[in-house]
């Protein structure tokens, strides 16, 4: 997480309205104006909605249509009310007397996603994330609450002891349209972890609003919707029922993400072997048809040789240790991709079988057969990317 970036303005809620537009209800009340410069697109305006908030995370309408505004404080562990554009002075809930270890004096851990059940108008619930701090470590959790005239009752835990870090914790959730929860991770600073699909860490969490684990999820007994995230921020859902997600980079390539059940938003390991299947492709290739069809019948180093007599030295030394690096990095990578692609067996099996094939093919002078090899394999692992994407 950067910094605090994402929090809202420190002591105020800000409001963007639309300036010139005709009004059923009369002339609003003004409000008063930051009292800092915002640059906002042309028919827009920026007023102060709410003041005396601490540290605002997140804030959400009630689907009851009426004129409240839920807003989380993040470290006071306090669930706001903002009604008729009014602070009121009782909060809804303070998360911090239901937990232990309570919450930190600075920090990124605290009171951070807020959501109303889709039956909110029947059933009244509330629910939130949350990070805390004990004496143990550092702990996700999803709660809800019971709207009982302004104020939250029956808290009740759903999902507890999610591991988190001082940054990269539990954050957003959000009801899809199949009735279900979801809720986003970040990875705690562990990123090995991310990969791992029954581990809570950097992943989007999809359970039933009780807190069990829905029968269809992509992954079973397993809440894991989709993988593969850095430091999850806000989930929504767009009219279409497609689902969306930031996920934050470290300093820069943040991305936002179509969610798809099963999908994995980690490393990039099937474009690395495809490219490098393509690259393996073009040397091999221009290797053998140097060697075929150059005039003077000589290898690719005698005609580099010809260019510059430290060409081929110098080559040579270069491709003795970045084909052991290339080779140590390949071999990996193989194994990362197809474990992964397949969904089954070992990384080091999957890296000693290419190697295997790989050796097999090497050692025999058929740079014909080679280059179809792999042309198919090329084939195959794009066709298998392309449908991993989609």
């Amino acid at each position: 997480m950067k910094g605090l970036g994402r929090f809202l303005f420190g002591v105020s809620l800000l409001a963007f309205t639309a300036t010139g537009c005709d009004s059923t209800e009369g002339p609003l009340t003004p409000r008063p104006t930051p009292p800092f410069p915002i640059t906002v697109p042309d028919g827009f305006a920026v007023e102060i909605f709410a003041s005396g908030l601490d540290l605002p995370t997140s804030i959400a309408f009630p689907p009851d249509g009426s004129d409240r505004l839920f807003v989380n404080e993040l470290q006071s562990g306090k669930v706001r009310i903002v009604e008729g554009g009014v602070l009121l002075d009782e909060p809804f809930a303070e998360v911090a007397t239901n937990t232990t270890g309570g919450f930190p004096v600075s920090g990124e851990n605290g009171l951070l996603g807020i959501a109303f059940d889709p039956q909110y108008s029947v059933n009244r619930y509330v629910y939130v994330t949350y990070a805390t701090r004990t004496d143990s470590g550092t702990f996700g959790t999803v709660a809800r609450f019971t709207d009982v005239n302004n104020r939250g009752e029956d808290f009740t835990v759903l999902l507890e002891g999610v591991p988190s870090a001082p940054g990269h914790q539990i954050e957003s959730l959000a009801f899809g349209p199949d009735g279900n929860l979801y809720v986003s991770t970040g990875d705690a600073f562990m990123e090995d972890e991310v990969q791992n699909t029954d581990s809570f860490l950097g992943k989007i969490l999809r359970m039933n609003p009780d807190g069990s684990v829905p029968g269809d999820n992509p992954f079973p007994n397993s809440y894991t919707y989709a993988y593969g995230f850095r430091n999850c921020f806000d989930l929504v859902f767009d009219g279409a029922g497609e689902l969306f997600s930031a996920d934050n980079g470290p300093d820069r390539n943040d991305e936002l993400n179509r969610i798809v059940a099963g999908g994995n938003y980690g490393y990039s390991l099937m474009w690395v072997v495809v490219l490098a299947v393509i690259m393996r492709f073009l040397f091999v290739s221009l290797i053998a048809k140097y060697q075929l069809c150059n005039p003077h019948g000589e290898g690719v180093l005698d005609g580099l040789g010809r260019l510059h007599p430290w060409y081929p030295p110098v080559l040579a030394v270069a491709a003795i240790v970045m084909g052991h690096v290339y080779g140590s990095y390949m071999t990996v990578g193989i194994g990362e991709a197809c474990a992964n692609l397949f969904g089954r067996g070992p990384v080091w099996a999957w890296a000693a079988l290419w190697n295997g094939v790989a050796l097999a093919i090497v050692f025999r002078p058929v740079y014909r057969r080679i280059e179809w090899i792999f042309m198919l394999l090329l084939g195959l692992l794009s066709v298998s990317f392309i449908g991993t994407a989609l």
